[in-house]
């Protein structure tokens, strides 16, 4: 089936949250990028990239409606808390790119479905080129184990304690 013909049609903002789910937005978002000539693996990319925003969404903001899912997670605060999350998960700065690009490019559709009245400013991450995070240094880190021809337990052991260490110190209960 199309996926114009499984489109849902709002006529009003309580029967919008009895109709949608996290897989309507991501199907009526699908149907929206391969409309403005997205291609193949954009269009995939940005589907997965907005399931990860809102399953996130939906473990920290405590809501039973849908739509006010969307509009507690699409701010600008709520944008830097998933971004935060993201780079907590040691997730590398270009595909955090990818994640914020995905976001914005769904806050702009619901923006223009109704859903959410503005769309929030979303910053990319820090510039590759500071090598500055975590990522980049466990990357470092793992390819001088490697050199020094430490085996392949003792390397996934130690990648496992320095990621639990790193997510704890930036916890925000830490701070």
């Amino acid at each position: 089936m199309p996926l114009d013909n499984q489109r849902i049609y709002i006529n009003n903002d309580s029967n919008m949250d009895n109709q949608h789910n996290k897989y309507n937005f991501e199907l009526e978002f699908k149907s929206y990028l391969v409309k403005r000539g997205y291609g193949s693996a954009t269009v995939k990319n940005y589907s997965l990239d907005l399931r990860s925003f809102l399953s996130w969404a939906h473990g920290v903001k405590h809501t039973e409606s849908t739509i006010g899912l969307l509009q507690q997670s699409l701010t600008t605060n709520g944008i830097a808390q998933y971004q935060l999350a993201l780079k907590n998960k040691l997730t590398s700065p270009a595909t955090i790119d990818r994640h914020m690009a995905s976001v914005r490019s769904f806050a702009l559709y619901a923006q223009k479905r109704g859903w959410i009245s503005e769309v929030p400013q979303i910053n990319n991450s820090e510039p590759q080129d500071q090598k500055t995070n975590n990522a980049y240094f466990l990357e470092q880190f793992q390819r001088s184990l490697e050199k020094q021809k430490v085996t392949a337990a003792t390397i996934h052991s130690y990648m496992a304690d320095i990621k639990e260490y790193l997510a704890i110190i930036s916890s925000p209960l830490q701070k």
